[in-house]
């Protein structure tokens, strides 16, 4: 575990964050500027602290040196050497690690650099060169391993892959991994717990599902929630899913390797869903389930409609307009309906 009690002043705000952060993926999000990285760079011993704390498993770390933190870091650009291939840059991690515990080869293979190791670094590939990143981090056998938008710059597929991976080594190490991103989708699809900072704060904080509903502003609206593979429909271009409450529910056809009994992650934003009276059979629209209506917030351009459907909530943006016409109502049961491309995957 790691407790964190820190304050560090900046130009622009003053980071003021207390949180216990466990093994597995926290993801931290937040707008540019609001202290994200800062958060990373105090942990890792790069910021001059105020009166701050930082106890990982008990033990205080705030007065000892970076390399003594135990912590791994990957920027935002890999920040590898240049002058040394592939293996001596992750040789580099691992030769700081005073006692390993794991043979140098293990980091290689589990990061899928073995292919690369006799490469120069001006030959990798953007997702190559973090996978290099991410391994050389990983050599110092870290307790805790910070992810500064690692994947911000790559290509989609490069970023699945990456994120997969990082899915991963949290599954099979014991450490406690800070992912920050300003993609809420990234920080959906592996982390565990999330984060919000605002300002310097962390404003909000909580189980990812349960977090990311409490994220009510017309910027990140969405439904977030879990989702078991039933069929992959390849001539109609769609995959069925079932929701915990076995409620049927269609996604853009699934990728290759996610297979029938997967549990997979989605994600809908508010505006790609829509309200309707009455089932409509006579439509391209694939998905329309029953929910009913929990709270509608008036905003100036839009109505927020909070429905559930069992133990799920989804969320709705409309127009002013369209609430008028439906003359919607609190507890009322209504048809939810989106298209299967509207469905954001991500497998577990």
């Amino acid at each position: 575990m790691l407790d964190v009690n820190l304050s560090v002043e900046k130009r622009a705000f003053k980071l003021s964050v207390r949180y216990s952060f466990q093994p597995g993926i926290t993801g931290i999000w937040g707008e540019s500027g609001a202290g994200k990285s800062t958060l990373l760079n105090a942990i890792a011993g790069f910021e001059t602290l105020l009166q701050s704390e930082l106890m990982l498993n008990q033990q205080s770390i705030v007065h000892l040196p970076p390399e003594r933190r135990q912590v791994g870091y990957v920027f935002q650009q890999p920040r590898l050497f240049p002058h040394l291939s592939v293996k001596q840059n992750i040789s580099y991690g691992y030769g700081i690690k005073q006692t390993a515990k794991k043979p140098l080869q293990y980091w290689i293979d589990a990061t899928g650099c073995t292919a690369l190791l006799n490469k120069p670094i001006a030959k990798l590939s953007g997702g190559e060169k973090q996978r290099v990143a991410l391994a050389r981090a990983l050599a110092t056998e870290p307790s805790i391993l910070l992810l500064d938008e690692p994947f911000s710059a790559l290509d989609e597929n490069n970023k699945r892959a990456l994120l997969a991976l990082v899915k991963k080594i949290a599954n099979e190490q014991n450490i406690i991994i800070l992912f920050v991103s300003h993609q809420l989708s990234e920080i959906q699809a592996i982390a565990d717990n999330l984060v919000v900072i605002e300002q310097g704060n962390a404003v909000l904080d909580g189980p990812i599902h349960e977090a990311i509903h409490r994220l009510r502003d017309q910027h990140t609206l969405l439904s977030s929630f879990s989702a078991t593979v039933k069929n992959h429909m390849n001539e109609q271009g769609i995959s069925e899913l079932a929701l915990p409450d076995g409620t049927p529910i269609y996604s853009a056809l699934l990728p290759e390797g996610i297979v029938q009994n997967d549990t997979i992650r989605c994600m809908i934003y508010a505006e790609d869903l829509s309200i309707n009276l009455i089932k409509n059979d006579a439509t391209s629209i694939v998905n329309q389930v029953p929910a009913t209506i929990k709270d509608l917030v008036h905003h100036q351009n839009y109505v927020c409609v909070t429905l559930m459907l069992a133990e799920q909530t989804f969320y709705v943006k409309i127009t002013p307009y369209s609430y008028q016409q439906l003359e919607l109502e609190y507890n009322q049961n209504v048809w939810i309906q989106c298209k299967a491309s509207a469905i954001k995957t991500y497998a577990i």
